[in-house]
């Protein structure tokens, strides 16, 4: 994909490798270019300010595993607001509701993993 891009945009080495037609690929630009494309396939572009992909990097990092401190220094963050963004998984739910029903866990699935370790 990398190689392709570049054929199809070739740069100098000083280049930035991102840009959108000569402009910079900063926050507003890309939310602007994506703005237009929606409104261009009637979809509605109300919700998308930029927070939800900040939102969904935050979940995607917790759910890799990847520690909170390290996950507020991904998205620069300089509380612990972030926290809030998480939810659980729903077959996680489901084990912690069994247990706390029954006193114990469920049976091993194959249908249900459990979640990833946090690395090492």
């Amino acid at each position: 994909a990398l190689r392709k891009l570049l054929d199809l945009d070739p740069k100098e080495s000083s280049a930035p490798m991102f840009s959108f037609h000569d402009k910079p690929f900063t926050r507003e630009n890309f939310l602007s270019a994506l703005s237009t494309k929606m409104r261009a396939l009637g979809l509605r572009t109300e919700g998308y300010s930029g927070h939800s992909f900040r939102k969904g990097a935050a979940q995607h990092a917790h759910d890799s595993g990847i520690l909170d401190d390290r996950i507020q220094m991904l998205g620069r963050w300089s509380s612990e607001a972030f926290r809030v963004y998480f939810t659980t998984n729903p077959s996680i739910l489901y084990r912690l509701n069994h247990q706390f029903q029954t006193g114990s866990p469920p049976m091993l699935s194959l249908a249900t993993r459990p979640p990833s370790p946090p690395p090492a």
